[in-house]
């Protein structure tokens, strides 16, 4: 009998949720985007990728990334949701001061993926990824 590989498996998962837990239009955005995030990026950070807008857009708790996907990868999305109380940049200090080497590496491609988008990217919103960006590199 042959075994799927778990890194595989978790991708497989990951997916699968974001399908369960959101309407069409939602699925299209999340997907697409999370995806194109997820390819910027290797090994357990793809998992990482694919989940990390999942808490903020869905009714997905993070106890419930936990039971699927393990406390590393629960821990990382944690971080990489946005609370309310929460300002961007205090949100982006918090990823950028926490050590977690999986949720900055995820969240760089999460701003690298956006800076991409060009055609659409509102001038506010590029400086503000930019800045982000500088912070989580450590530049300043």
């Amino acid at each position: 009998m042959r075994y799927i590989k778990k890194d595989f498996y978790d991708k497989f998962l990951a997916v699968h949720l974001l399908m369960e837990v959101c309407d069409f239009d939602l699925f299209d955005k999340l997907y697409t985007h999370s995806t194109e995030v997820a390819a910027r990026v290797e090994g357990k950070a793809k998992v990482v990728a694919l989940l990390h807008d999942i808490v903020e857009d869905t009714l997905t708790t993070v106890e419930d990334i936990e039971h699927m996907f393990g406390i590393r990868v629960a821990e990382a999305v944690d971080l990489l949701t946005r609370k309310k109380e929460d300002t961007y940049f205090d949100y982006i200090h918090k990823i950028a001061t926490s050590g977690d080497k999986l949720a900055i590496e995820v969240k760089l491609a999460d701003l690298a993926d956006h800076l991409e988008k060009v055609d659409t990217l509102k001038p506010s919103l590029k400086k503000r990824y930019e800045k982000a960006t500088l912070i989580l590199r450590g530049d300043i």
